[in-house]
C-alpha cells in the first residue's frame, strides 16, 4: 500500500487547509485498489492561542515545541502550552 495526499484548497482568511489521501494498493507491481478520503483541518498561530488563553483567564507557564520540551521556535512543529488560570 501507499499513501499520497493532495491538496486541495488552502483558505488563508479562516486558517482552513483542505487535502485528500489517496491509499493506493498494490499487488504484484498493479494497482488493484485506490481509496480516497478528504480531510478538513483548521490551524492556529502563536498570536491567536496566546489571545485565547488571555481571553479564558489563562497564562502560560511553559511551552514547548513537541512533547519531548523541545523548543518553541520556527523549527517546531507543534505547539504545546502548560497553563494555569491567571492570577
Amino acid at each position: 500500500m501507499r499513501r499520497f495526499f493532495r491538496k486541495d484548497a488552502i483558505d488563508k482568511i479562516n486558517q482552513i487547509f483542505s487535502f485528500t489521501f489517496i491509499f493506493r494498493t498494490y499487488q504484484s507491481g498493479d494497482l488493484i485498489l485506490e481509496e480516497t478520503e478528504a480531510f478538513r483541518l483548521c490551524y492556529y498561530t502563536y498570536p491567536h492561542l496566546r489571545t485565547l488563553f488571555k481571553l479564558a483567564g489563562l497564562e502560560p507557564v511553559a511551552e514547548y515545541g513537541s512533547f519531548a520540551k523541545t523548543p518553541l521556535d520556527n523549527t517546531a512543529e507543534q505547539m504545546i502550552f502548560l497553563l494555569r488560570k491567571s492570577s
